[in-house]
C-alpha cells in the first residue's frame, strides 16, 4: 500500500512537471526507466522494520525486565535481620562497650542527661 501510494504519487509528479504531451509517453518513459521505481521500493522496504523481528526484540525485553523485576521483589522480601535481633545479648552487651553508642563524655547528646534526671 504504502509503495504503490509512493509510486503514484511520483507518476503524478513526472506527468505535471515533465515534457510528456500524454499519460502514455509517461507510462513508456517509466517503463523504460523502472530500475529508478525498483530502486525506491527497494529503499523504502530496507528502511521498513520487519514486524516479527521488532516484536520478537520488545517481547523479549518486556520478559527481562519481568524477571528483573521477580528478582527484586525476590530480594525485598528476605529478611536483613531476623525478628527481635536488637534483644539478642550481642547487641545489647555493645550498647555498653561500644564508644560511639555508649554514654561516654562528648558523645552523647547534652539533652540525655536532662531526660535522665527527669525520669528518675
Amino acid at each position: 500500500l504504502l509503495i504503490s501510494s509512493v509510486i503514484l504519487i511520483f507518476l503524478s509528479i513526472l506527468f505535471v512537471f515533465s515534457r510528456f504531451n500524454s499519460l502514455c509517453d509517461l507510462i513508456v518513459f517509466v517503463a523504460e526507466m523502472g530500475f529508478i521505481m525498483e530502486f525506491a521500493e527497494n529503499l523504502i522496504l530496507r528502511l521498513m522494520e520487519d514486524p516479527k523481528e521488532r516484536d520478537r526484540k520488545f517481547r523479549e525485553h518486556v520478559y527481562s525486565v519481568h524477571d528483573r523485576c521477580k528478582k527484586t521483589k525476590e530480594m525485598w522480601s528476605y529478611p536483613l535481620r531476623p525478628y527481635g535481633f536488637w534483644t539478642f545479648e550481642r547487641h545489647n552487651s555493645q550498647l555498653a562497650w561500644d564508644a560511639q553508642i555508649s554514654n561516654v563524655p562528648g558523645r552523647r547528646d547534652p539533652y540525655d542527661e536532662v531526660l535522665e534526671e527527669s525520669s528518675k
